[in-house]
């Protein structure tokens, strides 16, 4: 069995291919004792392989909980009725 990496245009590797026999063909390189993987960039000139880059998923932040948002908005109630009593409105004596 020969393996080989599919290129694309861009020399990523595409596809892995298990064939019975050698081939040649532009886009595709033997790579029988290479370990290769998918979106690995091929550099002609040297004949080696650079693996992908792969990037850590950015964290999302968890919704807050109903109890939060019922505690924010009693803050928020009772900061109006405050600033009602005190007379100020919109923040402004």
């Amino acid at each position: 069995m020969f393996k080989y990496a599919q290129l694309d245009s861009n020399n990523v590797v595409k596809g892995i291919s298990l064939l019975n026999g050698k081939i040649a063909a532009e886009d595709m390189i033997l790579i029988n004792d290479m370990d290769v993987v998918l979106d690995s960039i091929y550099n002609p000139e040297t004949g080696e392989f650079t693996a992908p880059v792969i990037l850590e998923p950015t964290p999302i932040e968890a919704p807050p909980t109903v109890e939060e948002m019922q505690a924010q908005t009693l803050i928020n109630t009772e900061y109006l009725i405050a600033m009602n009593e005190m007379g100020i409105e919109g923040g402004k004596v």
